[in-house]
């Protein structure tokens, strides 16, 4: 194993999203091949790794539907209760945080700040969740822009 797998492993199984930690999720793997897929398809998403400074409300919007239709997509097909509901926690806080998007002009400064607040709570929760599969279903996402992603974001060290 490489140092990144080690390292989103860490975060992994330190992560708890609504109640559903790594050790819920090690008790059945039936949808592997789903959850990879659904990472893949998260890979290439700007909104989630891209500089702040290069981030434009309409675009923000638009791809955070995209995948708001996918996570329920894969919250649908997969079987499992534990995945099920870490899904389910992404899709919900995506519903909020596109209600809180779509008030915004995103031409002042006021709007741009709060388009970052809103646009960095989806950015840690997907990081904590991609931390947790990709540790639960070994998935290796070291050469992916994901895995600088989930370590910056991911880890969140105790106080």
């Amino acid at each position: 194993m490489s140092f990144i797998v080690d390292v989103i492993s860490v975060v992994g199984s330190s992560a708890s999203i609504s109640g559903v930690t790594l050790k819920d999720l090690l008790k059945g793997n039936p949808n592997k091949k789903e959850i990879e897929s659904y990472i893949k398809y998260l890979e290439p998403k700007q909104v989630l790794t891209a500089p702040f400074h290069q981030e434009v409300l309409p675009a923000v919007i638009k791809s955070l539907e995209e995948i708001k239709v996918k996570t329920e997509t894969l919250r649908i097909n997969c079987n499992d209760e534990y995945i099920s509901i870490v899904v389910l926690h992404l899709v919900l806080l995506l519903s909020e945080e596109l209600m809180n998007l779509h008030k915004l002009q995103g031409s002042t400064a006021s709007d741009n700040k709060a388009m970052f607040k809103h646009l960095q709570r989806v950015r840690v929760k997907f990081a904590k969740a991609i931390g947790l599969l990709c540790t639960a279903y070994e998935i290796d996402i070291s050469g992916s822009p994901l895995a600088n992603f989930v370590i910056d974001l991911g880890y969140k060290p105790r106080a």
